[in-house]
């Protein structure tokens, strides 16, 4: 009888994410929350999803690109908080996660009642 030849499983060492350039910019929360009102769920994905699938391991940094712009370069960091503390495991969906991300900047722009535009060249 003949042996098998080992059979070695396939596996997944890297991988490289398809980054798809949407020409959508902000440069304020009310441009902001226009885009992420229609954009593709992927993109939601990405800028939320990206920096845990990437690190792996929390640090100070803020967890997702809505979070970091908001905070730091649009320097509204009550609103970046927010964002940064999203438990993105309580959000089945791309949708819930969206709706609760308007949410938020919907009742921030509500209280705070202006608009801060950054410099050209600092959009989202």
């Amino acid at each position: 009888m003949a042996k098998s030849p080992k059979v070695t499983p396939f596996r997944f060492y890297t991988s490289v994410p398809l980054v798809e350039l949407t020409g959508q910019k902000a440069k304020n929360l009310k441009e902001l929350k226009e885009i992420i009102e229609v954009i593709d769920g992927s993109s939601i994905y990405f800028h939320t999803h990206y920096y845990v699938r990437e690190h792996h391991f929390f640090s100070e940094e803020y967890p997702s690109d809505f979070a970091y712009w908001v905070a730091e370069v649009l320097q509204e960091k009550p609103l970046g908080e927010k964002l940064a503390i999203l438990d993105l495991r309580n959000f089945p969906t791309i949708r819930s996660l969206r709706e609760k991300i308007l949410e938020l900047i919907q009742n921030y722009l509500d209280k705070s009642g202006r608009i801060r535009d950054v410099q050209p060249g600092l959009e989202f």
